[in-house]
């Protein structure tokens, strides 16, 4: 998960090496955001990535509960 403010998306990973799958929110959404990571690196990703805060902290939570399974009601992008 990354945030910025009240922006918010998702990255599912299913192995090392795995181009994986973004979260996808408003597809008409324009623009981007940008994200500073622990590391020092801002990285910029588009805004129609981004859905609710709160939707993303409830797939953290599955995630975990569900050993890593993907919530299929968070609608996923092939990254």
């Amino acid at each position: 998960m990354l945030r910025n403010s009240g922006n918010a998306w998702l990255m599912y990973l299913r192995h090392a090496g795995d181009s994986g799958f973004v979260s996808f929110g408003e597809a008409g959404r324009a623009g981007t955001e940008k994200y500073l990571l622990s590391h020092g690196q801002e990285d910029e990703y588009p805004l129609a990535w981004c859905i609710e805060l709160e939707q993303c902290y409830k797939a953290i939570a599955y995630f975990y509960v569900n050993e890593g399974a993907m919530p299929d009601w968070v609608q996923w992008h092939e990254a």
